[in-house]
């Protein structure tokens, strides 16, 4: 157990503002890590985990105390992880992802927990923060949950779809060392293709990225690559109709799918056609 006086210091300082006083007091409860009992560790994690809560607009210097905060509840481990759940509702997206980040590091001992967060629907932003720290998780006990991040992708709510295209791509990967089968492998194509469409940025750069690793890891048969590759030349602006996708992050990523399923590396729609485009049409 952690006695009264440490415990209180650390109190104090988890109550600062300052970069620096805020970093030495979470290297005073990395010290003392060994000498907390289970319920220090869950109170000690509730004042932790409010630094995620900080804004590093108001001062850069907090990136490095997210940081060093994940470290620490990562290293503390399962003693915190019901309360790192049970942070993920607060409605602030900025700390929950940092918490669902920290969840992912804690890795296989969290996996239990975020599953049942992960089938919670009646809370889709969990769901998806869920999703995002399952699939940074190295484990085959995961493989049972892939079925379900496809089905994901037809999802109404755009955060869901979102989570799915990117934990697609971190995926693919044999995860534990069990590979994914290929039916699986099948049907994450064919609705990726799909949600190359989707109206949201992100989703749809997550998507191509996906693609792009399913590519690189010579999932994609033949016919699949042959499908993809007019796609990815519109998204670049290279398929000679100057109708690329309007958004930087999405062309980007195509540029790496096309180098995966081509071989060869391509260039997106330059700058100078950007500038000219006329009347010709920008696709979103």
């Amino acid at each position: 157990m952690l006695d009264s006086n440490t415990l209180e210091s650390i109190y104090t300082g988890l109550k600062s503002y300052d970069t620096n006083e805020l970093l030495d007091t979470l290297d005073l409860v990395q010290d003392h890590i060994p000498d907390l009992g289970s319920d220090q560790k869950g109170l000690l994690a509730d004042g932790i985990m409010s630094l995620f809560y900080l804004d590093e607009v108001e001062n850069p210097g907090y990136v490095e105390v997210f940081d060093a905060a994940s470290d620490i509840l990562a290293q503390i481990g399962s003693g915190v992880i019901e309360v790192l759940i049970g942070g993920m509702v607060g409605g602030d997206l900025h700390a929950e992802y940092h918490i669902a980040q920290t969840l992912g590091r804690i890795g296989k001992p969290a996996i239990k927990a975020l599953k049942e967060k992960f089938r919670d629907k009646t809370d889709p932003t969990g769901q998806g923060l869920a999703l995002f720290a399952l699939s940074s998780i190295d484990d085959p006990a995961l493989i049972e949950i892939f079925d379900e991040v496809i089905s994901m992708l037809d999802s109404e709510h755009a955060e869901l779809r979102d989570a799915a295209a990117g934990a697609v791509g971190t995926m693919v990967d044999c995860i534990g060392g069990l590979c994914l089968a290929p039916d699986a492998i099948n049907i994450a194509f064919e609705k990726l293709f799909t949600v190359l469409s989707d109206s949201h940025v992100a989703t749809r750069s997550k998507a191509v990225r996906s693609i792009g690793k399913l590519a690189e890891k010579e999932y994609l048969s033949e016919e699949q690559k042959g499908r993809m590759l007019p796609v990815i030349r519109r998204i670049l602006g290279i398929d000679g109709k100057h109708q690329w996708d309007s958004a930087f992050i999405v062309r980007r990523e195509a540029e790496d799918a096309y180098y995966f399923i081509t071989g060869e590396k391509a260039s997106s729609v330059s700058a100078e056609s950007i500038c000219n485009t006329d009347d010709r049409q920008v696709s979103k």
